[in-house]
C-alpha cells in the first residue's frame, strides 16, 4: 500500500472517531441544557497551576481552575471544581457566575458559559475535521512534487 493512502486512513479513522466522540458530547450536553436548572454561584477558591512549557517565558502557561458553591433549592451547598482549567479567563474569588446543574444531581454541575458547557465537543470535534482535513491532503501524496 502506498504510504499517502495510508497515512489518509489512519487520519480519516481517527478524525472519525474524534469526530463521532465530539458529536456525542454535544449530544449529551444538549440534553443536559434541556434538562437542567440555573443558579447563581460564588467563586470560592482559585487552583492555578502552571505548565511547563519549554521555550517560553516565565509566567505564562497558567491554567485557572475555579472553585464554584452555590445553593440548589432545597438543598445544601455544592462545591465543584471546573474541571477545564481556563487560560484567558480568571475568576476572582468572591465573583458571582453563572452555573448550570440537573436538579437530581447538583454535583455534576457546570459553570453556565458556552465553552463551559460545549468546550469538550468543541475540541474533540474540530480535532477530528483536522484530522480528516490532513487525511484529504494525504491523499494527494507527500512525495508528488519537487521543492
Amino acid at each position: 500500500m502506498e504510504l499517502a493512502k495510508l497515512f489518509s486512513r489512519f487520519f480519516w479513522f481517527f478524525g472519525g472517531i474524534l469526530l463521532i466522540l465530539g458529536l456525542i458530547f454535544a449530544a449529551e450536553r444538549a440534553v443536559f441544557l434541556g434538562s437542567s436548572q440555573t443558579a447563581r454561584g460564588t467563586v470560592v477558591d482559585v487552583r492555578t497551576e502552571q505548565n511547563a512549557v519549554p521555550f517560553l517565558d516565565d509566567g505564562t502557561g497558567y491554567h485557572y481552575y475555579p472553585t464554584v458553591e452555590f445553593f440548589p433549592q432545597g438543598s445544601s451547598p455544592v462545591r465543584f471544581e471546573s474541571p477545564a482549567g481556563l487560560t484567558g479567563v480568571v475568576y476572582l474569588v468572591g465573583e458571582e457566575v453563572p452555573v448550570r446543574f440537573r436538579p437530581g444531581r447538583p454535583e455534576g454541575a457546570v459553570i453556565d458559559s458556552f465553552l463551559g458547557i460545549f468546550g469538550r465537543s468543541l475540541v474533540l470535534g474540530g480535532s477530528g475535521l483536522l484530522f480528516i482535513l490532513f487525511g484529504f491532503v494525504a491523499t494527494k501524496g507527500f512525495d508528488r512534487k519537487k521543492y
